[in-house]
């Protein structure tokens, strides 16, 4: 989605949180834009924590310490 915000919020919408996940194409792409977009919407702290991080670490089976 390029990290625009109109693709996000379609996702999230149609997806939900629970099967969302941003993430960025850094180094090769603006890493700002995503996490910009997501910040605009009005998601409670848990939904925010399942796209930016949970579903990630359910997806590989693995825990990002440095996310809390």
């Amino acid at each position: 989605m390029f990290g625009a915000k109109i693709g996000i919020e379609y996702n999230l919408q149609f997806f939900g949180s629970n099967h969302t996940v941003i993430s960025t194409d850094f180094p090769f792409a603006p890493r700002a834009e995503p996490t910009q977009a997501v910040s605009s919407f009005d998601l409670d702290r848990k939904d925010l924590e399942i796209i930016c991080y949970g579903n990630a670490e359910r997806l590989l089976c693995t825990a990002f310490n440095w996310a809390r």
